[in-house]
């Protein structure tokens, strides 16, 4: 698995991230931001933006629009 995908319940940006990463072919995990592996993913990649967009990989936390740039960039 390439991506996480931090979320939390009711949180529609988490919808639009999660619909982004779909649309894109992209192969991520979901995990709520409240659980213990959600916490422990938070403080692994020293994040606090909801929902965040984790590059396993290559260590790299995205925000939604930065997520979208990559893919813009990744398709020229």
């Amino acid at each position: 698995m390439k991506y996480l995908l931090i979320t939390s319940k009711g949180c529609n940006r988490c919808e639009i991230a999660k619909k982004l990463l779909e649309e894109n072919g992209m192969e991520f995990k979901e995990v709520d931001a409240f659980s213990p592996e959600g916490i422990d993913a938070i403080l692994t990649y020293n994040t606090n933006t909801n929902p965040a967009i984790i590059d396993t990989i290559n260590k790299r936390v995205y925000s939604i629009s930065e997520f979208r740039e990559f893919i813009r960039l990744k398709n020229i």
